[in-house]
């Protein structure tokens, strides 16, 4: 055997043995020995992390081939708190910044027993990883593009702490990065992870911001032509040309409203001021008017109400705030949905009066909750988050094009699914209805919205749901026929129009859609001026369904629906069941209202 091979044998063994020494418990820390005051306006959510870390800290794996795994349940699902499960250890995040944040308040910087335990889960975390760079995350082995995307973005922001904190081993220290760097390549270039994120974009695209946090590090031109060659296409790969992140093929508000813009945010921190940046700036352009064609405002509320029938994963009907939209310095528009800098510092008073009252008392650590210990917590701190004066943000709400025009017909067409998203305009309503071939079982086409400026949102059609989704369904059924594709003819004054892939404004006249029902009979949607008639031929009978959102149960009067002291629903019908869903939207309440005719039914929606 050569003298350098027993070197490196040598060096080995000191390194397992070092990793392999008992690890020494984390103290709590006494909140009674601190004082609120210790905390900056920005830290005010911190006394509860810092509280129970030692808690994280103090229950990982201290021995054995799991030696290092965080083996307790505070960090995504329960169910799923295995060794193998690559996304449980996101959290090494919460190790480095307690290790590596110098505040009076923190007693973890430099702490030996930190240093030990966080260098005990970064190198179980380096185990973890297949030769190719790939994690796993549902079963051993079976690894998968968000176990892999998402450590390169919690990865570099540990490694950023890392580099300009208190020292680890060096030859792990070594190790994390290399390993860091595997995942960011194989993320990037296997065509395989690729392929799936282009079905579910929120998993692929934290490469972005794990690629730009480990660049702004370390100089390597093969990871920065691998990156660029990815982003040039990212609009057309991950991207609806009508607008939306594609989740599972097809839009989702709760992953384009979270994950997504988490990983924008990320990446403009590190892009702001570059030519990458454009290509954000350039997506996030066409996502915000998407969202401002799919959300309509509450009166006298900051509450947004969504079109939220369309919606292909989660569950989400509406929304005051989104917490990441980075390039509202940018765009405009983004500084409609942001908090503004007047709400920050009501918000901060606020939470600086409470965490007063309560000291030194936090709220319990809920072992078992998906994020009770979330390293997103610490993410973020440092990234750009601009927020708009109120007068800005109300200057960016005449941007939306309901508020800014009251006449217009739109439509929005995705180019792998024939989905067709139709917006109508008139002075006393706006509606948003979706046609075309189904994505996901969870949606419900047809009317998904109805608005008018006095009333706010009028007519939500539910997600996931049966009476409580806008359409038609047979007397014996329970889900309506829009619960699948429908494949629908438009005209214009009478004239066919074909539907187009992308956006476009169509010309100003009447619109009509028509679309069967089954087997059994069709629809007509007509966009009058003043209402939006609906006209439904069927064999038999049949149960027309309106999911109404209103602050007080509406009323039946001669077939007619009243509410809010006037005629909301015309109905050529003597009578109509309503019944409370017990479920509330934007301030309102959900009222089922079910119909039941016999081969035809005239209705019409009235606007204001």
């Amino acid at each position: 055997m050569t003298r350098s091979i027993l070197l490196i044998c040598c060096l080995l063994v000191c390194a397992v043995a070092s990793f392999a020494q008992e690890l020494p418990e984390v103290p709590p820390v006494d909140l009674a020995q601190l004082s609120p005051d210790d905390f900056a306006d920005d830290e005010l959510d911190l006394p509860y992390y810092l509280h129970h870390f030692h808690t994280l800290a103090n229950n990982i794996v201290e021995e054995g081939e799991n030696r290092g795994f965080i083996d307790i349940s505070v960090w995504r699902r329960e169910r799923d708190n295995e060794p193998y499960n690559a996304r449980l250890m996101e959290n090494h995040l919460s190790f480095a910044f307690f290790y590596c944040t110098d505040r009076p308040w923190n007693p973890y910087y430099a702490d030996p027993a930190v240093r030990a335990r966080l260098e005990a889960v970064l190198d179980f975390w380096v185990g973890m990883q297949h030769e190719d760079g790939r994690f796993s995350e549902y079963g051993v082995e079976r690894w998968n593009l968000p176990a892999t995307a998402f450590a390169t973005k919690f990865m570099a922001r540990t490694l950023e702490l890392l580099r300009d904190g208190p020292p680890i081993d060096e030859e792990l220290h070594r190790r994390v990065i290399d390993a860091n760097r595997r995942a960011i390549m194989v993320t990037l270039t296997d065509e395989d992870l690729h392929s799936h994120g282009t079905r579910m974009a929120n998993q692929f695209s934290n490469v972005w911001a794990g690629a730009l946090g480990y660049l702004s590090m370390f100089e390597d031109e093969e990871v920065e032509a691998a990156l660029d060659a990815r982003l040039q296409s990212a609009k057309e790969d991950f991207m609806s040309p009508a607008g939306y992140f594609y989740e599972a093929n097809g839009p989702d508000w709760s992953y384009n409203m979270g994950t997504e813009q988490s990983n924008v945010r990320m990446a403009y921190h590190y892009t702001h001021g570059t030519p990458r940046a454009e290509i954000f700036v350039d997506k996030m352009d066409l996502w915000l008017d998407w969202l401002a064609y799919n959300s309509v405002p509450e009166p006298d509320s900051n509450r947004w109400v969504l079109n939220r029938a369309i919606e292909t994963r989660t569950s989400r009907h509406s929304f005051f705030t989104i917490g990441h939209l980075a390039v509202a310095d940018r765009i405009p528009l983004a500084r409609v949905w942001l908090p503004t800098q007047e709400g920050e510092l009501e918000s901060t008073a606020s939470r600086r009066e409470q965490l007063e009252e309560n000291w030194p008392e936090v709220r319990e650590l809920r072992v078992g909750d998906f994020s009770a210990f979330s390293p997103y917590r610490f993410l973020h701190r440092e990234h750009i988050r601009p927020l708009p004066t109120e007068a800005e943000r109300e200057e960016a709400i005449d941007l939306v094009p309901h508020v800014a025009r009251d006449r217009f017909i739109h439509q929005r067409v995705d180019s792998r699914f024939p989905t067709h998203y139709t917006f109508v305009r008139r002075p006393g309503y706006y509606v948003a209805m979706t046609t075309g071939e189904h994505i996901r079982p969870q949606q419900r086409y047809g009317l998904g919205l109805f608005w008018t400026p006095e009333l706010g949102a009028v007519l939500q059609s539910q997600s996931q749901a049966e009476s409580t989704a806008w359409g038609t369904r047979p007397l014996d059924g329970d889900t309506p026929h829009e619960a699948g594709s429908l494949e629908t003819e438009f005209t214009l004054d009478g004239e066919g129009l074909e539907p187009e892939v992308g956006t476009r404004d169509l010309p100003d006249g009447v619109l009509q859609a028509q679309w069967r029902l089954g087997d059994v009979g069709h629809k007509t949607v007509t966009f009058a001026d003043d209402a939006v008639d609906v006209l439904v031929q069927y064999e038999g009978g049949f149960t027309e369904q309106l999911p109404l959102l209103l602050e007080e149960e509406p009323e039946v009067e001669n077939g007619n629906i009243i509410a809010a002291g006037r005629v909301l629903v015309e109905v050529e019908q003597p009578t109509a069941e309503i019944e409370s869903a017990d479920m509330r939207v934007g301030g309102k309440h959900l009222w089922a209202v079910s119909i039941d005719a016999i081969d035809i039914l005239n209705y019409r929606i009235l606007g204001d």
